[in-house]
Formats: structure tokens, sequence, C-alpha cells
């Protein structure tokens, strides 16, 4: 169950902290989670929608990036700059 924290109380004396770890923060999202991995590799899935994602994908999809949407100014924002990276990286692909 969730620690709920009084919006007066100080943020020293809070329990919650956007740095903790997810094994730390809810323990049981995190058991679930790791139930889940261990279900995946351990079994053979025949449904096409499903597939394993790499490292790499998983770390840009928790990166900084992820908290933002479309603030700031258009061509400034990281976010903008990554979708312009990849439409051209997606161009040259397609264009060879």
């Amino acid at each position: 169950m969730a620690t709920v924290v009084d919006a007066n109380e100080s943020s020293t004396s809070a329990e919650w902290s956007m740095n903790k770890e997810l094994e730390e923060a809810d323990p049981e999202v995190f058991s679930i989670i790791q139930k889940e991995k261990t279900r995946q590799l351990k079994g053979l899935e025949m449904i096409a929608s499903e597939n394993f994602t790499s490292r790499a994908v998983l770390q840009c999809l928790s990166s900084c990036l992820h908290n933002k949407y479309s603030e700031g100014q258009p061509g400034v924002r990281y976010v903008t700059c990554v979708a312009t990276f990849v439409y051209v990286r997606v161009c040259h692909v397609i264009y060879m």
C-alpha cells in the first residue's frame, strides 16, 4: 500500500522521493515486474506482437527525455532534436 504524505509535512520527513529505486519506492510493483521478466525469459511466446526490447531502447524510454512532451521553443527542445535526428536516420535508411 502506498504511503500518503501530508502536504504540510517538511520534505525531510516525507517518505516519498523521486530519487529512490523502484525496488525501494514501490516493492510490490518491482516484484510484479521481476516476476513478469522471469516469465518472459523462461517461457516461449508465440504471439507475433510480443518481442524483447533491447537494453539501449529501455534506457532511452526511461531517460530524462521521457519527462518532456512539447514544452519550450520548437527546434530548441531536446525532444525535438532527437525527433529530427531519428527522422534523418530513417530517411537515410529508406532512400539509400
